[in-house]
């Protein structure tokens, strides 16, 4: 293979393959929420002003490291088409639940065996949008997690599928946010992420955060686009 051929087949793999990393925690304000994941199926960047999210109050959460076990649990959600603005399309009663598996591995990310996330209208229902009492809104599969030192200690990112017609465009991909400070240490000690066993009581928020998987970069479509030349000038030589 010549020279060029190989360095650019070289650089369409580092540009194009997907890493397997653990979950990335950035500095996206004080809170230091996790605002990026990177894993197998590529780099993913939380986004609150190009799409809606979702957040709710009277969130409760747990941890038990004799199973491994996060439960999480709310009462009410607001759907929101830009968190720069207290513009939402709707709030009311719900019932949002996470349960999810994630062993410690000394990691931030941990060893996540399965989650799922569930939301549904509550007892009177989401009037507004016409969606009756204990009607399914959307379910989500964990694919990432994250447990760091911050205020927003507990993350997870899924991917969603939305089962009522009502609901507005949300992301294909949720970023959960935990407001835990502490759970898993560092404040005063060491952190041990999925080292700890706690549960929370009284009024806390969350947020689920719409998260986007950016198309390829143009950088690499360049470098395909090249490849993709030199193979077809090899095979009219052959």
């Amino acid at each position: 293979m010549p020279v060029l051929a190989r360095v650019l087949s070289l650089v369409v793999v580092a540009l194009c393959w997907p890493t397997v990393v653990t979950a990335v925690p950035t500095a996206s304000n004080d809170a230091r929420q996790v605002s990026a994941w990177d894993n197998d199926r590529g780099h993913f960047i939380v986004d609150l002003t190009s799409g809606s999210s979702a957040a709710g109050i009277s969130a409760l959460g747990s941890y038990s490291t004799a199973g491994s076990l996060f439960s999480f649990s709310s009462n009410s959600i607001a759907v929101c088409a830009d968190f720069s603005s207290p513009l939402c399309t709707f709030r009311g009663a719900a019932d949002v639940r996470i349960s999810a598996i994630v062993k410690e591995t000394g990691t931030i990310s941990g060893d996540l065996l399965s989650g799922i996330l569930t939301a549904t209208a509550g007892v009177s229902g989401l009037p507004d949008e016409g969606i009756a009492p204990g009607e399914l809104l959307f379910v989500g599969n964990a694919i990432d997690s994250a447990a760091i030192a911050a205020a927003y200690s507990t993350s997870f990112l899924f991917q969603v599928v939305y089962e009522n017609p009502k609901l507005p465009d949300l992301a294909d991909y949720l970023t959960f946010w935990g407001p835990w400070a502490g759970a898993w240490g560092g404040l005063a000690g060491p952190a041990t992420p999925w080292g700890n066993s706690w549960e929370t009581s009284g009024f806390t928020g969350y947020t689920l955060a719409a998260t986007r998987l950016p198309e390829p970069s143009s950088l690499a479509m360049l470098v395909i686009g090249l490849a993709g030349l030199i193979l077809a000038r090899r095979s009219k030589r052959g």
